[in-house]
């Protein structure tokens, strides 16, 4: 978390386990939890997202681990081509785990920061 001024903060990187948590509910019905099945984000196509912004490279991909998740787990990560991106950890077909995370460096103007995909979590 970092300030912004004695009494506002922002949140660059959120990561759980917990299926207490939902991400992207306005893209996907029902959102993303710990516990849900990886299948329910193979058929999504992303970029048609107001996210991905017509991009193919924000597409669900696989990568290589993503720190914090288990090593044997399968790591995957949507919306990689914008400020904020969504990290997937999965298991045996069950999603175990899930990180929001920015980019180290602000995007160049005319970057649209309205396209927020913090704004979705509930």
């Amino acid at each position: 978390m970092n300030r912004i001024s004695e009494t506002t903060y922002y949140v660059e990187g959120f990561s759980t386990n917990s299926s207490d948590f939902v991400v992207i509910p306005d893209v996907l019905d029902g959102g993303i939890r710990v516990g849900d099945m990886f299948s329910k984000l193979q058929a999504i196509d992303f970029s048609a997202t107001k996210y991905g912004r017509g991009k193919p490279g924000n597409n669900l991909k696989q990568q290589r681990n993503y720190y914090g998740f288990q090593d044997n787990d399968d790591c995957y990560v949507i919306y990689e081509e914008e400020y904020e991106q969504l990290w997937i950890s999965v298991s045996n077909g069950v999603i175990t785990g899930w990180c929001y995370s920015q980019k180290q460096d602000v995007p160049y103007i005319p970057y649209d920061f309205s396209n927020n995909l913090l704004l979705t979590f509930k």
